[in-house]
């Protein structure tokens, strides 16, 4: 795999070694990558999370807005949702994960912001999103904290 050498919330995305693909529960043959859903309404940040959760060997789709998000989990299975907590539409991460779990009740989400706040803790704690990344981050946190969060399920 390529090294990605672009900036990230001020940090520099180094390469990443190829994940594993297995499941707690199943394993999939490694010709099905584990599908993840990535949503932030910075295109350009979208595009770069999304080459770094490629470059570990998931299947990643992208969408910029909550409602993009939803039409996208209407037509596919994903195993994971990376959602920013606050889009540029009428929805914010929590709907988007909501939405989706409606049609794929066992999707795992992970929350990134750049507003962290005691509310947002709070509500993170309440719901189902398993883990809560904090912008600016270093690209291995994420790697690591989706790793934990799909090797959990």
């Amino acid at each position: 795999m390529h090294s990605i050498h672009q900036q990230m919330g001020g940090e520099q995305i180094g390469g990443a070694a190829a994940g594993s693909i297995a499941t707690g529960k199943l394993r999939r043959p490694a010709e099905q990558p584990r599908r993840v859903l990535i949503v932030d309404d910075d295109p350009g940040y979208c595009l770069r999370l999304a080459d770094l959760v490629a470059d570990e060997g998931f299947d990643v789709e992208t969408a910029v807005t909550g409602r993009e998000a939803i039409d996208a989990g209407r037509r596919r299975r994903f195993d994971l949702l990376i959602v920013d907590w606050m889009l540029c539409d009428d929805l914010d991460g929590f709907d988007v994960a909501d939405a989706l779990r409606a049609t794929t009740p066992e999707v795992e989400t992970i929350l990134i912001t750049g507003y962290p706040t005691p509310a947002l803790s709070a509500k993170a704690v309440g719901s189902r999103v398993r883990a809560v990344v904090y912008k600016p981050f270093e690209p291995d946190e994420l790697l690591g904290t989706i790793h934990r969060v799909l090797d959990d399920e």
